[in-house]
């Protein structure tokens, strides 16, 4: 069989098996014990499904990262901020799928935390400056 063959029976298996609509709305605390078997089953299989479509999306963007962090880094003679800028957000973030993502009880990071962190640039203020990044869902404050 090809392999979109099997993409698409594991597909319909995973709808046969685990209704949608209860899984979506299912409380985030909700205790794993409590969920029928099919259930689990079905979200099991369809983090495994999104998962093997969603991964190599993923690693190919971390790929690229590291090469544009890797260029910038020999471009700017060194530096490694500004390959870190490039790094942390392309490389970091959610790689695996599990059935907590699929039920939205956690969210998918596709880009990593942007916060930076910086020990040689300084500012006209004394190089006390803040930044306010976005961690995927937080916000924090940096100083750097």
């Amino acid at each position: 069989m090809k392999s979109t063959t099997w993409v698409a029976l594991g597909l319909a298996l995973a709808l046969a098996l685990g209704p949608a609509c209860p899984a979506f709305a299912s409380d985030p605390g909700t205790n794993p014990q409590n969920e029928s078997t099919s259930n689990q089953l079905g979200l099991g299989i369809g983090s495994f499904i999104g998962t093997l479509l969603y991964a190599p999306v993923k690693i190919g963007y971390a790929a690229l990262g590291a090469v544009t962090g890797g260029m910038g880094w020999a471009l700017t003679g060194g530096d490694t901020e500004v390959a870190t800028r490039v790094f942390r957000p392309s490389m970091r973030g959610t790689y695996v799928l599990t059935p907590d993502h699929i039920t939205g009880a956690e969210p998918i990071h596709f880009v990593g935390a942007t916060t930076y962190s910086s020990s040689s640039r300084g500012s006209a203020n004394g190089g006390n400056t803040s930044r306010t990044a976005s961690t995927g869902g937080k916000v924090e404050d940096e100083q750097f």
